[in-house]
């Protein structure tokens, strides 16, 4: 076939493939709740740009004197978002564990079920400080957590947290996994209870003698605001 029919045949089918995805844009399960029965199992079309679905599941214990509280978050997101298994352990009880699924074919999360990796109780040999302070932008104490598996890594984290219209500051340290480690300075996580946005991350190995992640900075706050949220998880 001659060079210019080559491509005419090519230009058309690249046309119809367009026409095809302008047509067809992808669908996802779109809700976000504490129960996963409550959230509506259709697929809803996404915004132009965000090809990929995602689904995340919260469980934390970050509220003080709280049993575990749990949500869902089901979204259109672009494909560059990362599947993660993220755990945190703060010390005393207090962690969060949040897992996240990114998949690529329409309505794709309607199917998702919550399967929390498994943290398994073997030491790493490693002690890391520990602490949590909702409402203040740094912490710091002379406790320490013994590390297991491959909750390995020391991290100190801070940012805000926001539920619904209200934000503050928080600051923790602790044990974590690696892909906890990977968030970065301005990251907005929204997951299925909460939504963080990360200021400060900094993750290094129990011993200190690498560190794998050391962005600092400290992001705006909301005084005005903190008390509001700071109530619920001092009382």
């Amino acid at each position: 076939m001659p060079a210019p029919h080559v491509l005419c045949l090519l230009a058309a089918l690249l046309a119809a493939a367009d026409a095809q995805t302008t047509a067809n844009p992808q669908s996802c399960k779109q809700c976000r709740d504490n129960s996963v029965s409550r959230c509506p199992a259709q697929a809803q079309s996404c915004p132009a740009g965000q090809s990929s679905c995602l689904s995340v599941w919260e469980a934390n214990t970050l509220v003080k004197g709280s049993v575990e509280n749990t949500g869902y978050s089901y979204s259109c997101v672009p494909s560059t978002i990362p599947s993660r298994n993220i755990s945190l352990f703060f010390g005393n009880g207090v962690y969060v564990k949040i897992q996240s699924q990114n998949c690529s074919t329409n309505g794709c999360n309607t199917a998702f079920t919550p399967v929390w990796p498994i943290i398994n109780s073997v030491y790493t040999g490693g002690r890391c400080p520990i602490c949590f302070a909702p409402g203040r932008s740094n912490c710091s104490s002379k406790e320490t957590l013994q590390c297991e598996g491959r909750a390995s890594q020391c991290i100190s984290i801070s940012g805000q947290i926001s539920e619904d219209d209200i934000t503050i500051p928080f600051a923790a340290k602790g044990c974590a996994t690696p892909h906890a480690c990977e968030l970065k300075k301005g990251e907005i996580l929204d997951s299925g209870v909460f939504t963080y946005k990360i200021t400060q991350t900094e993750c290094y190995t129990p011993s200190g003698a690498q560190r794998i992640l050391g962005p600092l900075g400290l992001g705006s706050l909301l005084p005005s605001l903190a008390g509001l949220l700071a109530v619920k998880f001092l009382s």
